[in-house]
């Protein structure tokens, strides 16, 4: 199923006062459900990679790149890496941390009339976050810092 825009998500870097973000974001009305559904793919191995800026329900801004990778579970870490000072970004996970990103946004794809959001920071302890946010921001908000 197509969805409006109003349904998408959206995918920015943006510089705040707490640090550089990748942010993940939609309004009230934007259907989280296929990012929980890749993030499930990741967990189970059905997928094993995304370019996560080319996926049909996500709107990139000012030219950022995602791509997000699993590995075998014996190499368990969560690393996020930049592409020199560009924003391409790899996003690497293990099945059971996908499965952890999926459980802790699962709740943003509920009829909750709350807004809300979940950070995800890597192990090697990159200036970078992810974060992923229902309801709490709009498509300016490269703007607003």
């Amino acid at each position: 199923m197509l969805q409006t825009d109003s349904a998408k998500i959206h995918l920015a870097y943006i510089e705040t006062s707490y640090g550089h973000w990748i942010l993940i974001f939609g309004s009230m009305l934007s259907d989280f459900t296929p990012l929980i559904n890749l993030f499930n793919d990741l967990s189970t191995g059905e997928k094993r990679y995304c370019e996560l800026h080319h996926e049909s329900y996500i709107i990139p801004h000012d030219d950022i790149e995602v791509t997000i990778k699993s590995f075998p579970e014996k190499y368990s870490f969560n690393s996020l890496q930049q592409k020199s000072d560009s924003l391409v970004f790899e996003w690497f996970c293990s099945p059971d941390e996908w499965d952890d990103c999926k459980e802790k946004i699962i709740f943003l794809s509920d009829d909750s009339p709350n807004a809300a959001h979940q950070y995800f920071s890597s192990h090697d302890n990159t200036e970078t976050l992810v974060v992923v946010s229902r309801g709490e921001y709009s498509e300016d908000i490269q703007f607003l810092f």
